[in-house]
């Protein structure tokens, strides 16, 4: 039996913006990938574990900014699992 396998090259355009703060050991990432089909957003906060927490927002001041909040597990692997979005009114 003989078994024929084709390759398809799929053009993908990528990009990316990152940033880390080495004071606060704080850092963000986003990522897009598209290909013919669909268009994908990713984005990564990492924060250390020690902080409790770890925050990006948006604007210049925490009034109508849009927030995106990590917060630790209860585990002990040190990841973080909880992720909140919150714009704070005032």
């Amino acid at each position: 039996m003989i078994l024929k396998y084709a390759v398809i090259a799929v053009p993908v355009l990528a990009s990316y913006a990152q940033f880390f703060d080495n004071a606060s050991k704080v850092g963000f990432a986003l990522s897009t990938t598209q290909n013919e089909t669909s268009t994908d957003l990713r984005f990564q906060v990492s924060a250390p574990r020690q902080a409790g927490w770890g925050a990006v927002g948006t604007g210049y001041q925490m009034d109508g900014s849009l927030m995106f909040i990590i917060y630790p597990s209860s585990r002990s692997n040190g990841e973080f699992e909880a992720f909140s979005v919150r714009i704070r009114d005032s």
